[in-house]
């Protein structure tokens, strides 16, 4: 039932860190992350038909093989955490093209935090990664003179939604 609601519906009812195959329906549990914090930062713009709109300037050049995902799946199966240098978006471009306010508002985030954001799904929203608690809440903190709005939150372990 949740296939038929979204391809990424099956994903998010998971729970936990996953790897998302097929048209994203099909889910592979990778190394549970659920120490992780993540801070996202949500702009005060929208853009109609949001989704669409990205798919549309997204260019064929900028279509990739998913190495960076398997290669990010290998590392969790291995024991590994993501960093940084993991956030990545193949949207990313196309997004910034479609949201003229997003290339802005990205470089605010990165000099009021000194961090890599990344685009979270087709956007606006972005999202970092945090070691902790106290370093996601620091990071929050770091954003209240950037508008829009901010949540601190944790990884969600496994099975926490009830399913999987």
């Amino acid at each position: 039932m949740a296939r038929t609601l979204g391809a990424d519906v099956p994903f998010f009812l998971h729970g936990g860190t996953a790897l998302g195959t097929g048209r994203g329906d099909e889910i592979e549990p990778l190394l549970d992350v659920s120490s992780l914090w993540f801070v996202l930062s949500v702009p005060p713009f929208s853009l109609p038909e949001k989704t669409a709109r990205v798919f549309r300037n997204l260019r064929a050049d900028e279509l990739t093989d998913g190495l960076r995902t398997l290669q990010l799946a290998a590392a969790l199966r291995a024991g590994g955490s993501p960093g940084s240098c993991d956030l990545y978006n193949g949207l990313r471009s196309a997004a910034l093209r479609a949201f003229s306010d997003l290339g802005p508002y990205l470089a605010g985030l990165q000099g009021a935090s000194g961090r890599v954001w990344a685009l979270s799904g087709a956007g606006p929203a972005c999202y970092t990664i945090a070691a902790s608690r106290a370093e996601a809440e620091d990071l929050g903190r770091c954003l209240e003179n950037l508008r829009g709005l901010r949540y601190v939150t944790s990884a969600v372990p496994p099975g926490a939604m009830g399913v999987g």
